[in-house]
């Protein structure tokens, strides 16, 4: 097909795989820096890189970072066995982790609760499906600030869900 002949897997050396950076730097030679120190990640965050990065030094103002308050760790991970949902039901084929969604909407309630503001909680998440219900959380506590790209996929995936509502037949509900 026209897309494999475009696949980095078809061997015509399109490139196809490398970022605009990787081609600045491999094929047009354009000089490039590493950073050599970081002002944003907590020593604990940065931490997790420096066999990527092991040149990487932290910033003086990033020693000074207080504790997240109410909480034992500044970092922590959160493993599960509870399986995403959300293919079969929703139109974006997007995924939801129901499980995950509550825990990090009671999370973020907490750290309100701790005397942060809506400004200080960010939460990342790569399925616009959850995107979809943390906001509907999210927006029940406090104000939230979605990022005009997520905000515009939203739109999209509404006005999928929208034109679905309209190609299905009505079906006349059942009198009591």
């Amino acid at each position: 097909t026209d897309l494999y002949q475009l696949a980095v897997e078809s061997k015509k050396n399109y490139n196809l795989d490398l970022s605009m950076f990787e081609r600045l730097v491999r094929v047009y030679k354009f000089q490039a820096h590493t950073l050599s120190h970081q002002r944003r990640m907590r020593p604990c965050v940065s931490a997790l890189i420096s066999s990527i990065y092991p040149q990487l030094q932290d910033h003086a103002q990033v020693l000074e970072y207080p504790d997240v308050q109410g909480t034992n760790a500044n970092v922590f991970f959160f493993d599960h066995n509870h399986p995403e949902g959300g293919e079969l039901d929703d139109e974006s084929l997007s995924k939801v982790n129901e499980f995950e969604v509550l825990m990090v909407v009671k999370f973020a309630r907490y750290l309100l609760l701790q005397g942060y503001g809506p400004g200080d909680i960010t939460i990342l998440t790569p399925y616009l499906g959850q995107l979809k219900r943390l906001k509907t959380l999210m927006s029940e506590t406090t104000m939230i600030f979605v990022d005009e790209r997520d905000e515009e996929d939203l739109r999209k995936l509404h006005g999928r869900a929208e034109a679905a509502d309209a190609d299905a037949p009505d079906i006349p509900e059942e009198e009591p």
